[in-house]
């Protein structure tokens, strides 16, 4: 479940999509920030397939969040990266972690890379 934040004058200085707070489980969609708001956790999930250059934004508020990968896929930030494929993912270890991610190889084998990141991560 997503609550779409536009309507209380909440912006993003970055040109994504509407901000969106979301409270479990969510499949990212490309060039969107999210505010994770579930003190339970939140699993995001890569996009099957993005193009080269598109971004999107997970920022901590409330509980911890996941991003878990599909076949094929990567996240890297500068010498570390996750396993490719499925089971690999990149995990916030507090409520404010907060990273920014870039596609920098495109199509359905994409690769990730964090461009913005604050806290402790947990590559897997």
């Amino acid at each position: 479940m997503t609550v779409n934040l536009n309507y209380i004058g909440i912006s993003n200085s970055a040109g994504l999509k509407p901000v969106n707070a979301v409270l479990s489980t969510y499949k990212i969609i490309a060039g969107s920030l999210y505010v994770n708001n579930n003190s339970g956790g939140v699993i995001y999930t890569l996009p099957v397939s993005a193009r080269l250059g598109t971004v999107f934004s997970i920022v901590g508020k409330v509980g911890t969040w996941k991003i878990a990968q599909g076949a094929n896929q990567q996240i890297v930030l500068g010498t570390q990266g996750t396993t490719v494929g499925t089971g690999g993912s990149l995990s916030s270890t507090s409520n404010s972690d907060s990273v920014q991610l870039v596609c920098t190889t495109s199509g359905t084998s994409t690769v990730w890379r964090v461009t913005t990141d604050q806290g402790s991560l947990t590559f897997v």
